[in-house]
């Protein structure tokens, strides 16, 4: 009996196999230049070297003063999976938190959020992000003690100097989603040089929100930032603020996510 079915040839199989790379890379919502091994194994080493780095065809760059901090412009390559998150996460209920320290919005924990582009966040923060982090920091993270909440900035809402230091955090970042924005409009992250005791002295750079853009850095006893004051509301989602490091053991700590 003979049979009916068409055989593959190679082009057939080069083309499925194709088909199936693009499949797999399109499941990844973080833009392919940031993945890019040549400009991630340059900025894994000007981080452990504590170098300044500057790549302005993929808009990363690292910079070492005050402190390393690492700003990703174009963070994600789907604009309107972009719009969509910013609608969802606006339409979430928020808690009003305030202290001496702060005044801001916060949300419940998003681990278990059964929403669309939450649930491609989450996959996004815990799996792609987070691979990337360890390999460009060399700092061991967990993804079992990853805050995800986020906190909206209104009118005078801020965030007051401090270090970010709790016991087990290694890196913070924010995740900005903003229209257009200005330093006149407040809201910027400004990071702090020391005195000679160690203690927070001047501010030296303003870091203004920009939309799609990552600000992480390495948690440090001199890590020194705020968030100043908002002049307009603001959905910066700053949806994860830490990664802990495995070694020391987890904590319940409030995270200081933002949506601006």
């Amino acid at each position: 009996m003979k049979s009916t079915g068409r055989k593959f040839s190679n082009n057939d199989k080069k083309e499925t196999q194709a088909k199936k790379l693009k499949v797999s890379n399109d499941d990844c919502l973080i833009n392919q230049y940031i993945l890019n091994d040549n400009i991630r194994a340059d900025l894994s080493r000007a981080f452990r070297n504590n170098k300044d780095f500057i790549h302005d065809g993929s808009g990363v760059s690292l910079h070492t003063y005050p402190f390393k901090h690492c700003i990703i412009r174009n963070f994600v390559k789907d604009e309107e999976y972009l719009k969509h998150l910013k609608e969802e996460l606006l339409e979430l209920q928020f808690k009003e938190k305030s202290n001496d320290l702060y005044k801001f919005y916060q949300s419940n924990d998003l681990k278990t959020s059964r929403k669309e582009t939450i649930s491609k966040l989450r996959k996004l923060l815990y799996k792609d992000c987070l691979d990337w982090m360890k390999t460009v920091t060399n700092i061991i993270l967990d993804e079992n003690a990853i805050d995800m909440s986020c906190a909206k900035y209104t009118n005078t809402d801020v965030l007051l100097c401090h270090d970010d230091e709790l016991e087990g955090r290694r890196i913070a970042y924010i995740f900005y989603l903003v229209p257009p924005w200005t330093k006149k409009d407040g809201g910027s992250l400004d990071l702090f040089d020391i005195n000679e005791f160690g203690e927070p002295d001047m501010i030296v750079k303003s870091l203004v929100p920009e939309w799609n853009s990552l600000v992480f850095f390495e948690v440090t006893p001199v890590s020194f930032h705020q968030v100043t004051f908002s002049q307009k509301n603001r959905v910066v989602v700053g949806i994860v603020k830490r990664f802990l490091n495995t070694v020391w053991k987890p904590t319940t700590a409030t995270a200081e996510n933002e949506i601006t």
